[in-house]
């Protein structure tokens, strides 16, 4: 099934960044219901941080949930991490929660139509 440049297999894609042939970085976006998906298993090599590979991850996540016409995205967020998202317009929802033994907070994002 083709839904814009993207098949039915990119609906929970999971995406790899490389650099001079060694992955540094991925991320995963779920599909939650038609119009909802959940960003998971955002991640990257210390050394590769701050350099905005990680932008890069979650932008093309992005773009993937607006040519499947998804609504709103959701994450799991620990506390270092709140700024990062913050600058992807992502908004905090709700209150702290552990998550695997880690302190964490629901972060929502709006999708532009």
């Amino acid at each position: 099934m083709q839904y814009g440049q993207y098949t039915v297999e990119h609906l929970n894609p999971s995406l790899y960044q490389a650099l001079d042939n060694r992955v540094v970085g991925s991320a995963r976006l779920q599909l939650l219901s038609p119009e909802v998906g959940s960003i998971n298993y955002v991640s990257l090599f210390e050394e590769f941080q701050n350099q905005g590979i990680g932008t890069q991850l979650m932008e093309k996540l992005i773009k993937i949930a607006q040519v499947n016409k998804y609504k709103t995205l959701t994450l799991r967020s620990r506390f270092n991490y709140l700024n990062f998202y913050k600058r992807l317009e992502f908004r905090e929802e709700g209150e702290p929660f552990d998550y695997l033994g880690i302190p964490h907070i629901l972060m929502h994002y709006q999708l532009r139509v």
